[in-house]
């Protein structure tokens, strides 16, 4: 019965709609609420001539069917008839045995890993060697194989103290792998060499952001 007066309400609208727009063709193509055609001019029957308002097709809620008259469906569970389905018998359950206590377990913390820290080497001088040339000590030493790195210049130690000054320049000593040194320099403090004394050398090499090799073999000869 709701279905069918919701129907008219919505062809009420329509209409309406008709009415205010009748230069509008409408499509015309459902049946009326009682599942006859429509007419020619797309009307339906009225709501007062229909003997019975045609039911919803769903079933009531206890899978019954509608009252033809009012499409009525029974109001209460008092009304729908139940039938009671029989119950399996339960099988008795055994007791169990009460379970002890487990003491809380400390929770295991991952440690993590220690990064590994990846140190560069740089290339070394090889082929270390001193000689006396008149009144100069020169060393030697083969140029450390850079590529990929700028070689900025070398640090000279003999008897434990860092060499100051070479004769040569920069550029030639970086160039050629050769220091020259004033024996004179070397006599007095903090090197008080002595003549015959057996003079070695090792070297580092300097490279770009103060980065350095590790120290050469001492070399000797002089």
């Amino acid at each position: 019965m709701t279905e069918t007066t919701k129907w008219y309400e919505f062809e009420d609208r329509r209409n309406g709609i008709i009415e205010r727009c009748p230069e509008v063709d409408f499509l015309c193509d459902n049946t009326c609420a009682d599942g006859t055609a429509r007419d020619v001019d797309c009307s339906c029957p009225s709501f007062d001539s229909l003997p019975y308002p045609a039911c919803p097709d769903s079933l009531c809620a206890d899978g019954s069917e509608r009252n033809p008259v009012d499409c009525d469906c029974p109001q209460s569970l008092a009304e729908v008839p139940i039938v009671a389905e029989p119950v399996e018998p339960v099988e008795p359950v055994e007791q169990v045995e009460p379970v002890e206590p487990v003491e809380p377990v400390e929770p295991v913390v991952e440690s993590e890993p220690e990064p590994v820290v990846v140190v560069e080497k740089f290339p070394a001088p090889l082929g270390v060697k001193t000689t006396r040339c008149e009144d100069n000590l020169v060393v030697e030493w083969e140029i450390p194989e850079h590529t990929g790195h700028l070689l900025f210049g070398y640090e000279i130690m003999i008897s434990g103290h860092l060499i100051n000054d070479c004769k040569e320049h920069l550029e030639a000593m970086v160039q050629n792998g050769r220091c020259t040194i004033d024996w004179e320099e070397l006599v007095y403090e903090p090197f008080s060499m002595s003549q015959g004394e057996d003079i070695g050398a090792k070297i580092r090499a300097k490279y770009e952001n103060s980065h350095t090799s590790e120290w050469s073999e001492i070399g000797s000869g002089a």
